[in-house]
């Protein structure tokens, strides 16, 4: 008789726990032993120190890999990064054609002509 053929998948090996139950019970015994407000201000500390989605630059609508940093003019579409908007004649999003782009910082540019005025999309 032929001997019973070996396995094909591999078995595992048990995985050994990530954190022991007595860590964890010093853990919770710490926690426990905290009054609230300090949880509360430890919790907002992390909060304000933690990176959103929205803290991060919107990317690129062509490439999707750079960071927007061009306003087209005169429609204020700020949806391109320099690269992709150097290949592009039209707007991505109104295809109106461009006649200048703006560099730099834009959006504060933008929020300085609404205060002065002279946005025609403040008006």
């Amino acid at each position: 008789p032929m001997p019973p053929a070996a396995p094909i998948v591999p078995t595992l090996s048990p995985i050994s726990p990530l954190t022991s139950t007595a860590q964890l019970a010093r853990d919770s015994t710490t926690l426990s032993s905290l009054d609230t407000e300090t949880l509360q201000h430890v919790d907002k500390q992390h909060r304000q120190s933690a990176i959103t989605v929205d803290d991060l630059p919107a990317p690129c609508v062509v490439c999707f890999a750079a960071a927007r940093t061009i306003l087209f003019l005169p429609c204020r579409h700020s949806v391109c990064c320099v690269a992709c908007a150097r290949q592009l004649a039209r707007c991505p999003v109104c295809n109106d054609e461009f006649d200048d782009v703006d560099h730099g910082n834009f959006c504060e540019s933008y929020m300085n002509e609404a205060d002065t005025g002279s946005n025609p999309d403040s008006q």
